[in-house]
């Protein structure tokens, strides 16, 4: 994918767009992005967990103005499914389920059933990164937006987050307006008729985007899409702000301390002692467990960890592991040096190891000769496992320790193919 069509161009969207003002490029992705047919075929083979934002809008009526005139019916019993063939034949179907209705779906973490997919989009969001000199606090998230709605369900909204939108089928308007155009509570936040919004579509940036279009906008900008009722199909990455440092810091002494806790860890009821300002023995042994965790190390590993996670998929949600991917001997493999493997010393003294967003805890001491060998791998030179165990399974590295932490980076999606792209 190019992502970029002249030396700078990231730079200059940096300087003149990112959180601030709305951009339109035409066929800057031209041939698209993703091929309509894969992601069709992503959006089929997504696992049946749902996030609480994928949704599946269906009008209640053929000219829905407002959102209550939409309502929400099960992904899995109406979403695209193989035997639709395409979306051609998933918008069929639609249309015989929901006759002279208008029907929207939006589909989030899209890296949970294309790997490639992500990818291509991570070339993007890094290149962003790079030129914006900074990742958002929260992450990038990758979804899917697919309807034949003229007015879109959620209405004039904005989000936390800034967005990339890049067009695969059909065509879409997009309605943009500063943070100071609406008030919170603003009647045309609730309506979607168009002919009660247009003193305030006349006001809009407008943008229309087409099939291998990018366009943007900032995190402080509400926006309005709409189309003629066509069917469309568009794929967007959006950078979320706003995660507190409290919650990142929380979460992880959360985890750390639920797992010394056990099943300590649920209190029905405190007892009552002898002195009752004396803490419970449960409250006493967390607050003893939380200060041997800072003490021994165990909370700055976690926070680093959470670091080298969010580093090694360029601010992205992590790429689920492959766990029935299985590693050649002899095959070529290859790092692509765009995005290494990040590794780190535990105070446990093992070795951690994150690749496209997945840690690894490697229970090791022989800390130096497989740095040597994350190294190497990070510098993009193609080599195989029979390779690395006979320059690095040296005593007192075991050819099972080498074999055991390339097949671990295999599923994390760590290597490329020699003839892959």
């Amino acid at each position: 994918m190019t992502t970029t069509r002249t030396p700078g161009f990231w730079a200059d969207f940096a300087r003149t767009h990112w959180e601030t003002s709305p951009a339109h490029f035409p066929a800057l992705l031209a041939p698209v992005l993703f091929p309509l047919d894969e992601l069709f075929d992503a959006v089929t083979r997504m696992p049946p967990e749902r996030m609480s934002g994928d949704r599946y809008w269906v009008s209640t009526t053929g000219r829905p103005a407002s959102r209550d005139e939409f309502t929400t019916v099960p992904l899995d019993a109406h979403a695209p499914v193989v035997n639709d063939g395409d979306f051609a034949g998933f918008f069929r179907r639609a249309t015989a389920e929901f006759p002279d209705r208008r029907i929207g779906i939006n589909l989030h973490h899209l890296e949970k059933a294309s790997p490639a997919l992500w990818f291509r989009f991570r070339e993007l969001v890094q290149a962003i990164n790079t030129a914006v000199g900074a990742y958002p606090s929260d992450n990038w998230d990758i979804d899917t937006f697919i309807g034949t709605y003229k007015v879109s369900p959620l209405g004039i909204h904005k989000d936390n987050a800034g967005v990339f939108v890049t067009g695969l089928s059909g065509r879409r308007s997009y309605y943009l307006w500063p943070e100071d155009h609406f008030r919170p509570g603003d009647a045309a936040l609730r309506t979607l008729d168009l002919d009660e919004l247009k003193p305030h579509l006349d006001q809009a940036m407008r943008f229309d985007l087409e099939p291998g279009d990018l366009l943007y906008w900032p995190s402080s900008h509400w926006h309005l899409i709409c189309s003629d009722g066509e069917p469309s199909v568009v794929l967007s990455v959006s950078a979320y702000f706003g995660k507190a440092l409290s919650a990142v810091i929380g979460n992880q002494v959360r985890n750390l301390l639920a797992g010394c806790l056990g099943e300590d860890n649920d209190q029905d009821s405190y007892e009552i002692g002898s002195d009752a300002n004396e803490p419970p023995a449960a409250l006493a042994k967390a607050h003893r467990l939380t200060m041997q965790a800072a003490q021994g190390g165990q909370i700055s590993d976690a926070l680093q960890q959470y670091w080298i996670r969010f580093l090694s998929a360029d601010g992205m949600h992590a790429l689920p592991p492959d766990t029935a991917a299985r590693l050649v001997t002899d095959r070529p493999i290859r790092v692509d040096s765009r995005y290494p493997i990040h590794f780190m010393r535990s105070a446990a003294g093992g070795l951690i190891v994150s690749a496209n967003g997945v840690a690894i805890t490697v229970a090791t001491r022989h800390h130096a000769a497989l740095e040597a060998m994350l190294q190497r791998l990070n510098t993009g030179t193609e080599t195989s496992l029979a390779e690395l165990i006979h320059q690095h399974a040296r005593a007192p590295v075991t050819a099972e320790e080498v074999t055991s932490l390339v097949g671990l980076l295999n599923q994390c999606h760590a290597f490329r193919s020699a003839g892959d792209g």
